[in-house]
């Protein structure tokens, strides 16, 4: 098991791992921080889990922080985890339509990033809140049963799961105790997991423990926890804190009660024990009201062969914290609150401690209040208040589950009331109670009969004593005698029944008296209920206001949210219209490239032609050819301005590249003049376009004066014109 959790843990810090850092721009440094956060805060619980003999506050500093690392981390994989999947289907759904989203995405980069800062801090605040409502005391919860086997109301307490170890707080538990006593219940139980940890780290709790006041006491039974730290230590401890270890044991309690603890089924094998429930009831009666007090509730399927009219349990926690509740109620059947399995009725208490870290959400820790009242008593209270019962010897009319649960509304609020059973009982308490009292009186007069009788014979027996002893006495003595015998039975009789008659109507009296005052009380209810229903239509109306307000805002909201769509719309034509813009520029900037291309590879042709054409004159030696000219005729230079090719617009701030070339033409015109022209071409090369420069310098003269030049020096005049470096 231990294994299986470290695979699930470590695969989870893995998954967090690539889907916060592996597709992030962060820092290696930051990378490699944020990737031991996650991977040490998913391992905490194994390397608490070996606590020794450390105590003391810097060890609960270290506890309750490692605890909240993990379930913040824990709670952040499962939204990212939920996030992945649900874009997993639409990313799959927009596949098959063939669509394509760029704003959201599993592999956009800000999506992931806004979307994991969101889910951490709503996971940091959760766990915030499951901090506070673990370490707060916990609400006391009543819930309400009804039983015709109980002749009188009993009050349970229950304190499910403390799971006291060294870094629980000792004033909780002195709260716990404190309202444990103020509800003042019949008897107190304990069911499992109370002791977590070494007894000597435990014993400032187990002495608050210890304060605990029940009339009838206070019992504990054995969790799986108790086995984990040491029966025999445990069973010793609450002992010696006062407090009844029950274990395959029972006990007879006041009011008609067997109470049974067993101990956890699945670990008390660790001390060659199982659960034995005919051993449990082998002390209790067929009428007794039997209850079981057991740690894991799948003990009910287990009752098949062994009667058990209530089951007490905890060890779910109730989940302790949000979406634990759905493993939890997996693997043991029942979560938290009221059930009825086969006639037994079952209450699963969310316990008022917590296991491992001191946090709990959506689950609140709860002192349950179990009360279990007659069922006869509750029927006659209903037929009073129906008017049906006016007297003592009324018979009293059984009401339905309903009429029970109607009745029982006034008094138990927002408990948690179940009818037990729900149908008619086969003996009710009521009609017993009645047909006994009725046997009593029978039986009373039947001896005040017998009594006279025995006087009447033992009369007669001494007239006849006296007849035998004084036979003159005349019939019409003994006939008187016989009246006045007769006349003082029946007086005897007569104050006999006056004394029963106003007995009766004194008993009829009170009970007149109580009738009224049920009457009162149901008229006072009334009042209240008419005053509630007032309120409930107040509130309804103001919710209806509320709702033609909500309705007026939606359609405001719709108004807006259809504006902001038609913006939108125009937004994404107008981009699209941009998009298509920059296409054609981008078109007709690629046809502008190929042309200065090819223009520059037929410039380079030109450079190659005319370093062919030096190199073979050079080697011919030819000599120009003078041409005469006429003496007013001057050699002319002439310097030729930069021309621009291409006349583009020229953005002033943009940055650009320039490429230099440069090539010397000889033109040989027919009057004999020579000119040598240079020619600088400048490509630049903008984000958006490219354009190209032009510049020519030319010098002309006579060919005897070029005969006389060095082409050097003209060469490079040209290179200075054009801003070009010169050679040596």
């Amino acid at each position: 098991m231990v294994a299986v959790f470290f695979g699930i843990c470590l695969f989870c810090a893995l998954y967090t791992i690539y889907r916060v850092v592996g597709q992030s721009s962060y820092p290696k440094k930051q990378k490699v921080r944020i990737s031991l956060f996650f991977l040490i805060s998913f391992l905490l619980p194994f390397l608490l889990r070996y606590k020794g003999d450390f105590s003391g506050f810097l060890y609960d500093f270290v506890c309750l922080v490692g605890y909240f690392c993990f379930i913040v981390v824990s709670l952040f994989f499962g939204l990212i985890f939920l996030r992945d999947i649900i874009w997993f289907f639409l990313s799959f759904y927009e596949k098959i339509k063939k669509k394509e989203t760029r704003r959201f995405g599993l592999k956009n980069p800000s999506f992931l990033r806004k979307t994991n800062r969101v889910f951490f801090v709503l996971s940091a605040a959760i766990c915030v809140y499951s901090l506070y409502a673990g370490l707060k005391t916990p609400d006391v919860k009543e819930a309400t049963f009804i039983s015709d086997r109980i002749e009188k109301p009993i009050t349970v307490a229950v304190i499910g799961d403390l799971h006291l170890t060294r870094s629980s707080n000792v004033s909780k538990v002195k709260r716990i105790v404190d309202a444990v006593n103020v509800i003042n219940p019949d008897f107190v139980v304990l069911p499992g997991d109370t002791i977590d940890d070494k007894i000597k780290f435990i014993a400032p709790h187990l002495a608050e423990l210890k304060k605990l006041n029940a009339e009838q006491g206070v019992y504990a039974v054995a969790g799986n926890h108790e086995f984990y730290v040491g029966h025999d230590e445990s069973k010793k401890a609450f002992e010696t804190s006062g407090i009844t270890y029950l274990f395959n044991e029972g006990i007879s309690l006041k009011n008609n009660v067997y109470l049974a603890g067993i101990p956890d089924m699945k670990t008390a094998k660790y001390i060659s024990e199982t659960v034995d429930l005919q051993k449990a009831f082998r002390n209790a009666n067929d009428h007794e009201f039997k209850i079981l007090v057991s740690h894991r509730p799948s003990i009910v399927e287990q009752l098949m062969y062994q009667k058990v009219d209530f089951v007490v349990a905890g060890h779910t926690h109730g989940g302790q914290i949000f979406p634990f509740h759905i493993i939890s109620r997996i693997m043991n059947g029942f979560l938290a609150g009221s059930y009825k399995e086969d006639g037994t009725m079952l209450y699963v208490t969310r316990g008022a401690g917590q296991w491992g870290p001191q946090m709990r959400f959506l689950a609140p820790s709860e002192i349950s209040v179990i009360k279990i009242l007659p069922y006869a008593d509750e029927a006659a209270r209903q037929s009073d208040v129906n008017g049906e019962g006016n007297s003592a010897t009324d018979k009293v009319l059984k009401p339905t589950a309903e009429e029970v649960k109607k009745a029982l509304a006034p008094l138990t609020q927002n408990d948690e009331t179940i009818v037990y059973p729900v149908t008619k009982p086969q003996t009710p308490f009521v009609e017993v109670a009645q047909a006994e009292k009725e046997d009593l009186k029978q039986t009373a007069v039947l001896e005040q009969l017998k009594e006279a009788q025995e006087d009447a014979d033992a009369e007669a027996s001494k007239t006849e004593q006296s007849q035998q002893q004084v036979q003159e006495e005349s019939v019409d003595a003994f006939e008187e005698a016989k009246a006045a015998i007769s006349a003082s039975f029946e007086n005897t009789l007569l104050l006999k029944a006056q004394e029963d008659l106003k007995i009766e109507r004194s008993k009829n009296k009170k009970l007149q008296i109580e009738l009224n005052q049920l009457r009162i009380d149901f008229e006072k209810s009334q009042t209240n209920a008419d005053k509630i229903i007032l309120r409930q239509k107040a509130a309804l109306k103001i919710l209806e206001d509320e709702r033609e307000a909500l309705k007026q805002s939606l359609n405001e909201h719709k108004e807006l949210l259809k504006q902001e769509q038609k913006a939108a719309k125009e937004a994404i034509a107008n981009q699209k219209r941009l998009l298509a813009r920059e296409q054609e520029l981008s078109k007709q900037a690629f046809r502008l490239q190929k042309a200065l291309l090819k223009e520059l590879a037929s410039l380079k042709q030109q450079l190659d032609s005319h370093k062919k054409f030096q190199a073979v004159m050079q080697e011919k030696k030819k000599l120009y050819v003078q041409v005469p000219v006429n003496n007013n005729q001057m050699p002319t230079q002439v310097m030729a301005q930069p021309t621009p090719v291409n006349s583009d617009f020229m953005y002033q701030d943009e940055q650009r590249r320039e490429e230099k070339f440069a090539n010397m033409e000889v033109i040989y015109h027919p009057n004999g003049q020579v000119t040598r022209q240079m020619t600088k071409t400048v490509v630049v090369e903008y984000p958006t376009h490219i354009s190209a420069l032009k510049s020519v310098a030319s010098y002309t003269t006579t060919r005897e004066e070029e005969m006389r030049t060095n082409p050097v020096v003209i060469e490079n005049a040209l290179r200075q014109t054009l801003n070009l470096p010169t050679s040596n």
